[in-house]
């Protein structure tokens, strides 16, 4: 258990604390009135402010029997915060649109626009001979040439759209952040 020791002036994880020569007590059996004569006191975290907004101060001192620690918060530069939390946007959106896919092997990705254009095909009048891949996979599932064509186009519109939409997101949170003259004003756009 953290505790923050008077004595010390030190916060450590303490099990039992030495209370006098060769006397030790178990701190789960201790009152916190007993820790605090002791010099011991339970320690409470203030919230840290954003990294990527701020840096911080950190301070403690002894408040209702506690050890309360508490930060406060410093800018960062204006120009340090645009790009740290730009290059966190590309970050997450890379992270969005790879997870989307994370379950497909590259092999099955790459072939992913021809069997579309041969789902598109089909569905459009031409004749499943002239669509091999799409017949191919429709005969090793067992699946009507209709259904998986179907399929192959609404999860292509589907991938589109969440990608359009990922990609609209990064830019216009980008732009935004470019012609930010505030830290406060970073903030807003980033917890949209």
């Amino acid at each position: 258990m953290k505790l923050y020791n008077q004595n010390t002036d030190k916060i450590e994880n303490y099990n039992s604390i030495e209370v006098a020569p060769l006397e030790t007590k178990v701190v789960a059996h201790l009152t916190e009135v007993q820790l605090n004569s002791y010099g011991y006191f339970h320690v409470e975290y203030g919230e840290r402010p954003n990294s990527l907004y701020y840096t911080n101060v950190e301070s403690g001192s002894i408040i209702a029997n506690k050890y309360q620690i508490v930060y406060t918060s410093i800018e960062l530069p204006l120009q340090t915060v645009k790009d740290n939390v730009i290059a966190k946007i590309m970050q997450d959106t890379k992270m969005a649109l790879d997870e989307a896919v994370a379950k497909y092997s590259a092999g099955e990705m790459a072939s992913w626009t021809s069997l579309e254009e041969q789902a598109i095909a089909f569905l459009g009048g031409e004749l499943i001979t002239n669509c091999p891949m799409l017949k191919d996979e429709a005969d090793a599932c067992s699946q009507d040439y209709a259904t998986l064509a179907n399929e192959i186009v609404a999860n292509a519109n589907g991938l589109r759209a969440l990608r359009t939409a990922k990609v609209a997101e990064r830019y216009n949170k980008t732009k935004a952040i470019q012609n930010a003259t505030t830290i406060a004003e970073i903030e807003a756009v980033t917890t949209i």
